[in-house]
Parts: structure tokens; sequence; C-alpha cells
């Protein structure tokens, strides 16, 4: 592809300077055709031979025709021009010529001038289709004298070669050597960023990811920006799909073999009593639950993540849901002597999935649970904005690292590894889940904090709106 760009490029100033150069050469040639000052020197002579016949002319009386005529051939014969003496009535009184070849005069004739120091060339097609020069001088008693030519053949060629074929010559020259120079630019400017975008792009396709230089034309640039962007995109989906795989293992892999150890104690008989049986069908029941649930989630998250979850959408009364939600956890935070506080106010109205927005509320209280210590304190706040509302949930816990801000909406990311060993712990998919029915929802999720002063997870929410099609309808079932 680099190499068909650079033969474009070169052909594309190859051809653009031979039109300049043709479009110059044209307009020169036109201009010159069509201009007397190129036939300056039979231009003076035709100034003297008129000069020359008017003086002759005027020791004659006009009605002299013959003395007249005399002059007009002796004149004729010796510059080569035809000559005429026309009456006042336009009238042809001496003609050195054919008379079909003189231009057709409308008389009385104006503008003519009176001596020969203000010559005047003028110019007309001939019947045989042949451009003449002419000269008009007005003579005593109203007669005029012409003095007219064939336009030199070949002089505009010999002019041509001696005057302007070495100048464009030598400019043709000029321009091609900048050509390449310029093309040798435009080459590098253009095809090395392109010849380092196609590299990068047959790296990535084979797994090793390259950051390709911004550089070139703004449009190159662009797709530069869009072509890491992209490998960023692949490389991040890449790293996820492994660490999916990988998590999901690791997940399945200790119930796993709960199950396996127990069944084997009951089928070799080393679990014999009562006792030891119902332990290790209460283990094999919870492992199994516990596998349940995380397939469950992982096709709650699947669902919401491509668009296809069934949400129930209806009006929901946001003060309600989140007092269900304190009231729900209230028990566990005196246990754990943690404060839980939300003061009931004045909320709008949302349109929504209750139930899935209650699963929301519902994650991020469990994990601020887990997170603060006794004494510690968590606060339910919210704000309406405009169109918006804002739901805080603070928590006076151990914080959130910025590293692992990015990374708590990933699947199956646990900040507290250590966690990982503890009996009833998740396995990193509520916020996920969280975030996906956010989303779903139109809103948007975050989480601000500060290692040791605790963490606030904020969601935001559209309000429905009083011209809401569904809220009406859902508000009339009411």
């Amino acid at each position: 592809m680099a190499a068909s760009l650079r033969a474009r490029l070169w052909l594309s100033y190859a051809v653009l300077i031979l039109v300049l150069l043709c479009s110059m050469g044209s307009g020169i040639v036109v201009s010159l055709f069509n201009s007397p000052w190129l036939y300056r020197q039979d231009i003076l002579r035709m100034q003297l031979t008129e000069a020359a016949t008017a003086q002759l002319l005027s020791a004659l009386p006009m009605a002299d025709t013959a003395g007249l005529d005399q002059i007009i051939q002796d004149q004729a014969s010796q510059s080569d021009f035809q000559l005429a003496i026309y009456s006042p009535s336009g009238a042809i009184v001496a003609s050195s010529g054919q008379e079909n070849l003189l231009p057709n005069l409308t008389f009385p004739l104006q503008n003519v001038a009176s001596n020969s120091d203000q010559l005047s060339v003028k110019s007309f097609i001939d019947v045989d289709r042949r451009v003449r020069f002419y000269t008009m001088q007005s003579l005593r008693d109203g007669y005029y004298l012409l003095v007219e030519t064939p336009r030199p053949r070949g002089l505009l060629l010999a002019f041509f070669g001696s005057e302007l074929f070495t100048p464009i010559l030598i400019s043709g020259i000029f321009a091609f050597l900048v050509m390449i120079i310029v093309g040798l630019l435009m080459d590098r400017w253009i095809s090395k960023p392109l010849n380092k975008m196609k590299d990068a792009a047959r790296s990535l396709a084979v797994g090793n990811y390259q950051v390709i230089p911004v550089e070139g034309p703004q449009e190159i640039q662009q797709l530069a920006q869009s072509l890491n962007e992209m490998g960023k995109q692949v490389r991040e989906s890449s790293q996820s799909q492994r660490d999916f795989v990988s998590n999901v293992s690791h997940e399945l892999k200790t119930p796993l073999t709960s199950i396996q150890g127990f069944a084997q104690a009951i089928m070799d008989g080393t679990a014999q009593t009562p006792e030891a049986l119902h332990r290790a069908a209460e283990v094999i029941y919870k492992e199994a639950g516990r596998m349940s649930r995380l397939v469950l989630d992982l096709l709650t998250l699947a669902r919401l993540e491509a668009g296809t979850a069934d949400l129930q959408k209806s009006g929901v009364d946001l003060n309600e849901l989140l007092k269900n939600v304190v009231d729900k956890f209230a028990l566990q935070a005196q246990q754990n002597q943690v404060s839980l506080e939300w003061k009931e106010q004045h909320l709008p109205t949302i349109i929504g999935d209750g139930d899935r927005l209650a699963q929301v509320f519902t994650n991020i209280i469990d994990n601020a649970l887990k997170f603060t210590s006794a004494g510690g304190r968590i606060t339910l706040s919210a704000v309406q904005k405009l169109s918006q509302v804002i739901i805080s949930i603070a928590d006076t816990g151990a914080g959130i690292a910025p590293q692992d801000q990015k990374r708590i909406f990933e699947r199956f990311y646990q900040v507290d590894k250590s966690r990982q060993a503890r009996v009833g712990r998740g396995v990193g998919l509520g916020l996920p889940i969280a975030r996906q029915i956010v989303l779903a929802h139109g809103g948007d999720i975050w989480v601000e904090s500060q290692p040791g002063k605790g963490s606030t997870f904020m969601v935001r929410l559209p309000v429905a709106r009083s011209d809401d099609t569904t809220l009406q309808v859902k508000m009339k079932d009411l």
C-alpha cells in the first residue's frame, strides 16, 4: 500500500507541474499571438511606409487618380505591403492588390490618426481566414490611406524558440527538482507513519501490542490515535478474558475440591457416623449453592452487559426503596457496631426496576459493612440536580487505594486480597453487577476514596419526566 501511495504522490506532483507549465506556456503563447508587439518590426515598417506615402500623396491633387495609383503601386512594390486610398464615401480610389483582402470599413471613420506619429494598428480576418494587420491615416479632403499586411507566418514559432523555450525549459527542470525534493519530504511525512501503522496492525493480529507514534498530517495523527485506542481496548479485552478464565477457574476450584473430597469420604466409608455423614452432606450442599450463586451472578452480569436482561421498569419511590435497604442491614450493622444512617427526605420518582436498583444499594452497603470497623459510620444521602438524582453511600472504612479505584468495577477484582481465605467471602461480582444495572437505567456509578479515610460511592440516576408515558401508565395502575 505504501508503494502505491508513494507512486500516486509522485505521479500527482508530476502531473501538477506539467499542467502548470503547459498552462503558463499556453497563456504566454496566446497572449503573444494576439499582441501586435510581437510584430513590432513589421509595424515599424508599416509606419514608415505610411509616412512616406502620405508625404508623396500630399503633392498630388486627389482628383489625379492615375498619379495616386502610381504612387500606391510604387510604395507597395518597395515595401511588400498592400496600400489603398479611400474616398470620403468609402469608395476605393486606388489599390495595390486584391480588394477582397481589404477590411470592411464603415464610413465616415472615427478615431483615425491624422499623421504618422499617431499610428493605430488594427487587425481583421480576411476571406482566407488569415489574420491581417492594417493602419488607417487621414489625408486631406476627407480621404484615407490604408496600409495592410498579413501577419507574418512562422514569426511566433521563431520568437518562442529564441525567446521563450530556454526560460521555460529551465523552469521545467527547476520545477522537476523541486518536485523530487517535495516528493521525498511528503513521502517521509505520509508514507513513514502509514508503514508504522501497517507493522503495528500486523503485530496486533498476533497479540503483540505496539504504541504507534502520533506524527504526520492531522488525518494520519487521528488514525494513529484511533489505532492506539483500539490496541489498548483489544489488549484490555484480551487481558480481561484471561483474567476471567483464571478467576472462574480459581473460584470453582475450591468448592469442587470440597465437594469431591467429602463425596469420596462418603464413598470409601471414611464418614460412617451420622455426624460425619451430616457434616459431609452439609459441606457439599453449601459448596454446591455457592457454585450455583456464582453461575447465576455470571449469567446476570453477561445479560446486563449484552443488554438482554429483562428489566421490569415502573415508577420507583427512592425514599421507600432506600429505607427498605437500610432496614435490611440494620441488624447486621448493629452486630458489627457500625452506625447506619439514612435521613428520609423528599426525592423524585424515577423509572426503573425496583428489585435491580435495590440490588445495587444492597451490594454497596454490604461491601461498606465488610470494610468498616466497629465504631465506624455508614451514611446514605441524596440530592437532586436538575433532571438527575445522586445517591451517596459514604463509609469511614479503610478506603481504597488509587490504583484499585480504577478496577473495583471489574469482574472478580477484590481490593482486600486477604479476604480470599475468609469464610463467606465474596467473589468480586457485586460491584460489576451494580455498575451494569445502573448503566442499564441510563445512569452512572463511581467512587471517591482516600486510603484510611473511607470511601463514598455515588450513584446517578435520571429523574422521571412528567410527560413520561410509562410513568403515566404505571401511576394510573396504582
